[in-house]
């Protein structure tokens, strides 16, 4: 079993939801994580889930991590 290191991040009203978000990141092939099925007391915790992405990164090299910060931003413009 392996475990990393992940950033929770805060999607702001201009972003589109965690679920779309989700979409569009999988669509560049990039892996991000909506908070539905990601925290141990579930969504209902969090009443604004789906503003939240999870990002795990601590088995990636650092070049992987910018190419994959590279195609999520391009998928915003």
């Amino acid at each position: 079993m392996t475990s990393g290191t992940h950033l929770v991040w805060y999607l702001p009203a201009h972003l589109p939801d965690a679920e779309t978000s989700q979409a569009l990141a999988r669509a560049v092939g990039v892996k991000v994580y909506t908070m539905i099925l990601e925290t141990v007391t579930g969504p209902g915790f969090l009443s604004d889930w789906n503003r939240y992405i999870l990002l795990g990164y601590a088995d990636l090299p650092e070049h992987v991590i910018k190419d994959a910060v590279e195609r999520l931003v391009g998928v915003r413009q």
